[in-house]
């Protein structure tokens, strides 16, 4: 009875971001504003929320919230002049500066063999819980 039904505004969120692995790069705080952006956004990728907005939606301070957007700017997933965000195409898997200290451990290389590798979402949810990645 509770079979996942996709409402007539659903976007997809670019499977990229695992199959590039910009999940590992991505801190929580990027990631969870990316995907805020992503949902609010309209085709085009704008949309416009204050700081003290985004972050009574996400949990964060304004700062946590600038914080991420200025991640995000870094890494080349996002433009921002207040107050219009626009998230931008994914960035190719090797323009993504990896976060300092995210992991811990260098990024794998990508083994791109004209085909995508299927990666359980455990291993991602793992990988995001991970001791020193969050706040």
């Amino acid at each position: 009875t509770r079979i996942r039904h996709l409402p007539k505004q659903f976007a997809p969120i670019d499977r990229r971001l695992v199959y590039d692995r910009h999940l590992g790069h991505l801190p929580p705080p990027e990631l969870a504003l990316y995907v805020f952006l992503h949902c609010v956004g309209d085709a085009a990728g704008l949309s416009y929320y204050s700081d003290e907005r985004i972050g009574e939606h996400l949990h964060r301070s304004g700062s946590e919230v600038r914080d991420a957007r200025q991640g995000l700017i870094q890494r080349q997933f996002l433009l921002y002049r207040k107050p219009m965000y626009q998230l931008l195409d994914l960035p190719p898997s090797a323009a993504v500066p990896p976060a300092a200290g995210a992991t811990g451990r260098p990024a794998e290389p990508r083994r791109d063999r004209g085909r995508r590798e299927a990666v359980a979402i455990g291993t991602v949810l793992r990988e995001l819980c991970a001791p020193g990645i969050g706040s």
